[in-house]
């Protein structure tokens, strides 16, 4: 789904997703080494490709957001970005 626009829209359905705990179903790839590496293990969890799959994907993303983090901080050492402060924020906004 694009962010693009109509990002309420966005927000919205995620603000649902979170609530109802909705699951969405997706297709996927995959080269025959991750599959098998998928069986065996949830094999041997006894669990299913899908919990495997999403507690890995949470992993990975909470990795990312350190990756992320580090990114942005570089970027306002090297004045790539710039903070502005909340109140001038606030203040542009009228609120």
């Amino acid at each position: 789904m694009e962010k693009q626009g109509g990002s309420e829209k966005f927000d919205k359905v995620c603000d649902i997703i979170k609530e109802k705990r909705l699951f969405i179903k997706l297709t996927i790839e995959l080269n025959d080494n991750l599959f098998n590496e998928l069986y065996l293990i949830s094999s041997e969890l006894n669990s299913n490709e899908s919990e495997i799959i999403e507690k890995a994907l949470e992993s990975y993303f909470d990795s990312l957001d350190e990756i992320i983090v580090d990114k942005r901080l570089d970027d306002l050492q090297n004045k790539k970005e710039r903070l502005i402060d909340a109140d001038d924020v606030w203040k542009e906004l009228g609120i």
